[in-house]
């Protein structure tokens, strides 16, 4: 992205330490960084962190109670679903207790609007929607948002289909009712990063992908 007149003149070192100055005083610095530069941010100090895969075999569940009718499939040239998206995007709570993402709207729009925008589903009576995909009889669930504490539980029976064979979770899910296995992943899409200080981030961890930047 830089000019070819102001390669390797040092802008790039001049322009991280000013951003990591600036934000010095926070607990935590993190960012997700592409196949490119993956030598680039260990020289400023951050370390990287290999996040985790959780899933679950859903194939055994009873899914002759299932109720997945009242599933809305958004589509945002409406305007009443544009208007729920950016409402549930805009005051959120945590999808997870352990590692969760509060007032991230901008970039949730742009997710919203982009990436996943043939993904997103609303639950009427729960208030809720989420973004998934199924591939394969793989469900693919990447988030949820809720103005209310979420209750993975719930969620999991109204979103089920019969011919789902396995669910796929992008965040770190928590569930009374369910086994969820866990492994770390060593390659993803893009990887995590996290500047060495006062805190840090553990393997295993995983960030919900529609935080990601």
């Amino acid at each position: 992205m830089t000019d070819e007149n102001y390669r390797n003149k040092g802008l790039i070192r001049k322009l991280m330490d000013i951003i990591l100055k600036e934000y010095e005083g926070y607990d935590l610095i993190y960012l997700f960084a592409n196949d490119s530069v993956l030598d680039f941010y260990p020289k400023f100090g951050f370390k990287r962190v290999i996040e985790g895969k959780y899933k679950m075999d859903v194939k055994e569940i009873n899914k002759l109670k299932l109720n997945n009718e009242h599933m809305i499939k958004l589509d945002l040239k409406n305007e009443e679903h544009r208007k729920i998206t950016k409402r549930l995007a805009e005051d959120r709570s945590p999808i997870s207790q352990e590692l969760g993402i509060i007032k991230d709207g901008s970039i949730l729009s742009l997710y919203c609007n982009y990436e996943f925008r043939d993904d997103l589903y609303y639950l009427k009576e729960e208030d809720i929607i989420v973004i998934l995909r199924r591939e394969n009889n793989v469900v693919k669930l990447y988030d949820i948002l809720s103005q209310d504490n979420i209750i993975l539980d719930n969620i999991i029976s109204k979103i089920l289909r019969k011919e789902d064979m396995e669910m796929q979770f992008n965040f770190i899910p928590k569930s009374k009712k369910y086994k969820i296995s866990f492994e770390l992943v060593d390659k993803q899409d893009d990887t995590l990063f996290v500047k060495e200080g006062k805190e840090t981030l553990e393997d295993g961890i995983l960030f919900p992908k529609p935080s990601h930047t």
